[in-house]
């Protein structure tokens, strides 16, 4: 007989399409919040914010959803997890950048590490 490949247990799976920072995943309905203590942590800090370039419907939507998505992970963050979300600021540095040199790795280190310390 063939064993279920199936593991039981929880996935989360990141596909940002209802929201970047869904901490309300880990809350217990009934509970009214979280079981144990849950701390979310959210990198502040554009760099050099472009607008969108519009060149017909596909990107006039795009445009519109990445603000629309942006918009609302704000607002939730603000309405309901401002004093459990860590902001830390990213001084510049996308999430694309994958060659910092020792310098910046070193400044990231240090903002993240101080907005910890200020939170805690």
């Amino acid at each position: 007989m063939k064993k279920s490949l199936i593991a039981h247990g929880s996935y989360v799976v990141d596909g940002g399409l209802l929201s970047n920072f869904p901490l309300w995943l880990f809350e217990e309905p009934e509970a009214k919040g979280p079981l144990l203590p849950v701390v979310g942590f959210q990198m502040v800090g554009r760099p050099n914010p472009k607008g969108h370039r519009i060149t017909g419907p596909f990107t006039m939507f795009y445009a519109m959803f990445e603000t629309m998505l942006s918009a609302h992970d704000e607002r939730y963050i603000e309405k309901n997890n401002r004093v459990r979300t860590i902001k830390i600021p990213t001084l510049g540095v996308r999430t694309t950048d994958f060659h910092l040199s020792e310098a910046q790795s070193e400044s990231l280190y240090t903002s993240g590490l101080s907005a910890g310390t200020a939170f805690f």
